[in-house]
């Protein structure tokens, strides 16, 4: 291939030709804009519940390092991060119910402490 596959170029022309690494690029693609569009939808929810700050030390300057916390890790049936790249399905807002927002930082004092979870 003389030109360079990008994505843009990909997403633009559908793979005529079964070539493994075009038709494996044109799937990221398809995938990339699947995940923006259950992003915002997803974002909006977490806006709503007040999952975009940490529910312990309040940090709300980046949501990358929000983390969701299951309260009680035997009632989990789902890790949050796998479920904000996919449509939003009751079974999936449900899951939202069994967690709380934590920055990275808190999330790890409580996972690597003795300390118990202390949220007012």
């Amino acid at each position: 291939m003389d030109e360079q596959l990008t994505i843009d170029r990909i997403f633009k022309e559908k793979p005529v030709k079964r070539v493994p690494e075009v038709v494996r690029l044109y799937r990221i693609a398809l995938d990339l804009k699947r995940h923006k569009k259950y992003k915002l939808v997803w974002m909006k929810e977490l806006e709503k519940r007040g999952f975009l700050t940490c529910s312990k030390c309040g940090y709300n300057k980046c949501f990358a390092a929000i983390d969701f916390h299951h309260t009680d890790p035997n009632n989990k049936a789902h890790g949050i991060g796998n479920i904000l790249t996919h449509k939003p399905t009751e079974e999936r807002l449900k899951e939202l119910d069994k967690v709380i927002p934590l920055c990275a930082n808190c999330h790890r004092e409580i996972h690597f402490s003795d300390l118990p979870l202390d949220i007012e």
